[in-house]
């Protein structure tokens, strides 16, 4: 039986690697009590604490993260962070993304609102976090370097979950069905009439299955990851223009300036005039 388990994990991340990009990857540290800027909205992140701690609220649940552990932040979720250490703390992060992203995540336990996770006894997942600061080199190489300590955090983290009852079957047909929908959004969010039944039309899918599908494996509606998707793409244009709100909210997909800051509203936090006087650069 275990035999059979490590054959069938090997296949799958031999399968689905090629699925994955790396975004970005550091560390931050301090001294005192302060929060910390995430900047991680449309990006899969994980984040482990090598000194001191984190409290982090992530779609309303709080999360203590103590030294040694770490979080998972998924894609657009709302999320502040403090450093609650008098002592100095130290963070390393990687952001990803990628069709097999949530897959991944899934087969190593971590789905909301199960997100923290730990150092093996061994120490391999403090150690592989600790190389994602080592790595030099161009542009590409540097990428192929991450993306390998990448794989083996999350081989570490699946080892470490495949206690539980996971299903390891490949999911590469969800996968595609999620990669479409979000490539589908990607393309055409500007246009105000945009709807579920166009983008499972353009995939050839019963808009239920596939909204069943996209909540399962992404954790969002796909009317949420749209509303986020829009809202997130207005953050720039409010920081570095000086674009009314109306005009803003019309090249996002919105036609009635009042319902863009209504949804900006609930998933920022503040409305977006507030948002752009705490953010706009000079211009």
């Amino acid at each position: 039986m275990i035999a059979r388990v490590k054959r069938d994990y090997v296949k799958t991340m031999t399968q689905y690697s090629l699925d994955l990009s790396i975004q970005q990857a550091g560390i931050q540290s301090g001294v005192h009590r302060q929060n910390v800027c995430l900047g991680q909205e449309d990006d899969y992140r994980l984040f482990y604490v090598m000194d001191g701690s984190l409290t982090l609220s992530v779609d309303g649940k709080v999360f203590k993260v103590q030294k040694r552990q770490g979080i998972c932040l998924y894609p657009a979720a709302d999320c502040s962070c403090l450093a609650d250490s008098d002592s100095g703390w130290s963070v390393c992060w990687i952001d990803f993304s990628g069709a097999s992203a949530a897959h991944y995540m899934q087969l190593a336990g971590l789905s909301p609102p199960s997100l923290l996770f730990s150092s093996d006894h061994e120490g391999l997942l403090e150690q592989t976090f600790k190389q994602i600061t080592e790595v030099n080199g161009q542009y590409q190489e540097r990428n192929l370097g991450l993306l390998g300590l990448l794989l083996r955090i999350m081989s570490c983290l699946i080892e470490h979950n495949a206690k539980s009852e996971i299903p390891l079957a490949p999911l590469k047909q969800a996968d595609d069905y999620i990669r479409t929908t979000i490539d589908y959004i990607s393309k055409n969010y500007t246009r105000k009439n945009l709807s579920i039944t166009e983008i499972s039309g353009h995939i050839g899918l019963n808009s239920s299955y596939l909204c069943a599908v996209f909540q399962k494996n992404v954790h969002l509606s796909i009317k949420e990851y749209l509303i986020r998707y829009r809202i997130n793409r207005s953050l720039d244009l409010l920081k570095n223009t000086d674009l009314p709100i109306g005009s803003i909210a019309n090249a996002v997909g919105y036609e009635d300036p009042l319902l863009f800051s209504k949804m900006f509203r609930k998933v920022k936090g503040l409305p977006p005039s507030d948002f752009r006087r705490l953010n706009q650069k000079s211009i």
